[in-house]
């Protein structure tokens, strides 16, 4: 994704626009998007759009705006995540936020009623029904996590750190550990 372009993300089903407009580095070492967000062509102004001082993620390479059905836009605001409906006109903020250093944002994808977020140390898995987050957070120096994708479990590909093999492993919940399937 360059990064002295303007990038716009635009809704499939709603007249709903997410500009990326400038790459910025509001403080030492820290970047991120400045953004606009617009519904039917007009600039969204409330108390979750903080234009002046928040932005988005700073890597949206692998960035996925809605849902297959259009009923939920994902804004990767870097300090609070956002999930608009847009049938209800209706934010919810992803309030249990995996943070921490060295855990940037990486990857998202809506699957069935789940959203699912990929950062470099966490994995945030959002029930789009109930609203609940289930965040998974790594230990630093342990993972740097890499690629996700889903087909009934959770298929996630990463550096191990302590010896640097990349592996892929289902992550399972129960035990908290990731089942290899390939080293």
């Amino acid at each position: 994704m360059r990064l002295d372009i303007s990038h716009t993300f635009s809704s499939k089903h709603n007249d709903i626009v997410l500009i990326a407009t400038e790459y910025d580095e509001p403080n030492y070492g820290r970047f991120h998007w400045k953004y606009q967000f617009l519904i039917n062509n007009t600039l969204v102004e409330n108390q979750h759009m903080n234009y002046k001082y928040g932005g988005l993620f700073g890597n949206l390479n692998n960035f996925c705006l809605e849902s297959k059905d259009g009923n939920h836009i994902f804004l990767p605001l870097e300090k609070n995540p956002l999930i608009y409906e847009p049938n209800e006109d209706n934010y919810f903020e992803i309030s249990d936020v995996a943070t921490g250093k060295n855990n940037g944002f990486l990857k998202n994808i809506f699957i069935e009623d789940k959203l699912f977020i990929l950062c470099q140390r966490s994995v945030q898995i959002v029930n789009l029904i109930n609203k609940r987050v289930q965040s998974i957070l790594f230990p630093v120096n342990q993972f740097q996590l890499e690629d996700m994708e889903y087909n009934q479990k959770l298929l996630i590909s990463y550096l191990n750190l302590k010896d640097s093999n990349k592996s892929k492993g289902y992550y399972d919940f129960e035990s908290m550990n990731f089942k290899d399937i390939q080293s």
